[in-house]
């Protein structure tokens, strides 16, 4: 905070911390976002999901998004305390060659019947 500034891992952080404190449902998420109009490779990110009004609503400080861009996301993990009460962001991933992920920029919003 004292040079104000960081990557996904700290903007999450940071606003679950400001989030929880004004008593707000927040999530900190682990996933790939795609931006298709940037013509982007898929990359690793850390977002932020709060609850509000019956429902989970996407919010990337750090790429300022909030309710938006819901078809760019993909998540693989919710970030919850270990056994310890510490975070694990995986930010230090590790990489096995034999997993690929294929984001073809079809992106549909899934229809509940």
């Amino acid at each position: 905070m004292t040079h104000r500034r960081g990557d996904c891992t700290e903007f999450t952080y940071l606003s679950l911390a400001l989030l929880r404190l004004n008593q707000i449902p927040a999530r900190g998420m682990l996933g790939f976002v795609f931006d298709s109009e940037a013509g982007s490779q898929p990359f690793l990110h850390n977002w932020v999901e709060y609850y509000q009004n019956g429902r989970w609503i996407l919010f990337d400080p750090q790429l300022g998004h909030l309710d938006k861009g819901h078809q760019q996301y993909t998540a693989i993990r919710v970030l919850a305390p270990d056994e310890r009460g510490t975070f694990d962001s995986s930010r230090f991933l590790a990489a096995d060659p034999r997993l690929t992920l294929k984001m073809t920029g079809l992106f549909r919003t899934p229809q509940i019947q």
